[in-house]
């Protein structure tokens, strides 16, 4: 029994490693978690963040690549996104949490972009010297 414990916790271990390797991305526990509509030239797309307090101000960030952005207390933002290349062109928005610590961020997109792939991570603000991040959304515009 003991060896079948070992051997289901090793195949659990690698197959986890294996799917951080393959997505280049170091995933630690979700501090809030983000949902994403689906996101169409010329509609308006929204970003749902849950698990935050009331009031809570939170970033949402976008990239083409996935990899590592460290941002160490810029604008009382402390986080080490998935997603690569993350500077002030790269918000979705900003908001703040409303009393059931449900944000949304609601955004026209744009037109003439279909098929391309984009990476979206949010980030609660003034955490520093920890970080809260969501997971990481893939969407494809159409």
């Amino acid at each position: 029994m003991k060896n079948r414990m070992k051997f289901q916790l090793t195949a659990l271990t690698c197959a986890l490693a294996s799917a951080t390797a393959f997505n280049n991305q170091v995933q630690a526990d979700d501090c809030i978690t983000m949902e994403v509509s689906t996101l169409v030239g010329g509609d308006h797309g929204s970003w749902t963040i849950t698990n935050l307090a009331p009031d809570d101000r939170f970033v949402v960030m976008w990239s083409t690549r996935i990899g590592k952005s460290v941002i160490d207390d810029r604008r009382g933002y402390c986080a080490t996104f998935g997603i690569r290349g993350i500077n002030r062109k790269r918000i979705v928005g900003e908001g703040q949490a409303d009393a059931n610590g449900v944000g949304i961020i609601d955004r026209e997109i744009p037109s003439g972009r279909a098929g391309i792939t984009i990476y979206t991570q949010a980030a609660k603000r003034f955490t520093c010297p920890d970080e809260c991040i969501s997971n990481i959304v893939e969407s494809t515009l159409q």
